[in-house]
């Protein structure tokens, strides 16, 4: 096992001096295990959501001989984002509109009526 580490080793740095590839500073991220699995994980799910949203059309057209709204219908799921949890459970605070008054309210009443 040691010697295929250690062939793996003497091919990985060839490749590099083949290739003029830089060596990576001491304090690099691409040294943590942990950010390389979370970065080649955002990287693979952004590459398959591409062709997802490039091959679920392409299918409809070519194998369905589907319409140009099928498409849309196909297609639109893909390309509208849905809002974040965060933004729906914002406060009504800072920089968000006031509420709507519920309707059948007493506002405006006042002063009318009795008196």
């Amino acid at each position: 096992m040691q010697a295929i580490l250690d062939l793996m080793s003497l091919l990985l740095e060839r490749l590099r001096a083949l290739l003029r590839l830089p060596s990576l500073p001491a304090g690099d991220l691409l040294h943590d295990r942990n950010y390389r699995r979370i970065f080649a994980s955002v990287v693979i799910t952004h590459f398959g959501a591409q062709i997802t949203m490039l091959a679920l059309p392409l299918t409809a057209v070519t194998v369905l001989n589907a319409s140009d709204v099928v498409v849309f219908a196909v297609a639109a799921p893909t390309v509208v984002e849905e809002p974040t949890p965060a933004a729906e459970a914002a406060p009504a605070g800072e920089g968000a509109a006031p509420a709507a008054p519920a309707a059948g309210g007493d506002e405006g009443k006042e002063g009318k009526g009795k008196g």
